[in-house]
């Protein structure tokens, strides 16, 4: 009695049953023969594309910082109303026209919820205060608000309680009030350890383009948001914010008490944030 039973691959077991015995034998199959024909290797665009396929999906809500919640017209002046994660920000304008107020304002909503904000160069006048690393605690030496400013400085009460008013977290801010001529290393330092970076060049100077481009490239990497206020950039940021004018409430005719201020901001930028916006910006008194 003989059966043969096909079993997979590659070969057939054939089974031979002879009385109360039964011995099997494996038939290889037949060697496959080597083709002529071969997919080429892929393209590196190909590549590209599997490897976007295949990378994490990051929802367009996670590259955004949250702007203005508070301020009613200042998130509209950005695409997605947001500050995109790897951007450069800029906020211009004649002195005393606003431009420290409006940095405030912009930065407020992103440090409430819970990013570190730092500032660096706010020493002088205009700024927050004077002297070196302001405040007690923070991170690497770098102290938040809310003490002594380092090498005898203090922090300015009215500047810090308009920062307060403008929303900021205190215990999430960090400051380098006079950072010297190593503003552009600080300032890289920085980047790579906090969310939002706001900072003021020496007054008078455009910023080298050398340094200009490595702190774009650094915060691109480290997917944090660069804001330069009081201008000095080489070149034109992803957004610029320009104060055109300024306007206080609560006088009378020669009497009264100021109960506010607006700023008129024309926003400009690349990308999508070319087509120029306007608008009018309500700021806390204090700022």
């Amino acid at each position: 009695m003989f059966e043969s039973v096909a079993v997979g691959l590659p070969g057939a077991v054939h089974v031979q049953e002879v009385g109360d015995e039964r011995t099997a034998a494996v038939q290889p199959a037949p060697a496959l023969r080597p083709t002529t024909r071969s997919r080429p290797a892929p393209a590196v665009g190909e590549l590209r594309e599997l490897a976007g396929r295949v990378a994490p999906v990051t929802l367009a809500a996670d590259l955004l910082l949250p702007v203005g919640a508070s301020v009613p017209g200042l998130a509209d002046l950005f695409p997605g109303r947001g500050l995109r994660r790897g951007s450069v920000v800029g906020v211009d304008g004649p002195v005393g026209a606003g431009v420290v107020s409006l940095t405030l304002a912009l930065v407020a909503a992103a440090s409430a919820a819970g990013s570190w904000v730092g500032f660096i160069g706010f020493g002088g006048p205009g700024g927050f205060g004077r002297g070196g690393l302001g405040g007690i605690g923070g991170i690497g030496g770098i102290g938040g608000i809310g003490g002594h400013g380092g090498r005898g400085g203090r922090p300015s009460p009215i500047g810090w309680v308009a920062a307060a008013e403008a929303g900021l977290d205190l215990e999430r801010v960090a400051v380098v009030a006079d950072p010297g001529k190593q503003w552009p290393v600080v300032a890289g330092a920085l980047l790579d350890a906090l969310d939002v970076v706001v900072i003021r060049p020496p007054p008078g100077r455009f910023v080298p383009l050398g340094d200009a481009r490595r702190l774009v490239a650094k915060a691109r990497d480290r997917a944090a948001v660069l804001v330069v206020s009081g201008g000095g950039w080489p070149e034109g940021p992803d957004t610029r914010l320009l104060v055109t004018g300024s306007h206080w409430t609560g006088i009378g005719e020669g009497h009264g008490v100021l109960t506010g201020r607006a700023v008129d901001v024309v926003a400009t930028g690349r990308g999508a944030a070319a087509r120029t916006r306007n608008a009018t910006i309500p700021l806390a008194k204090a700022a």
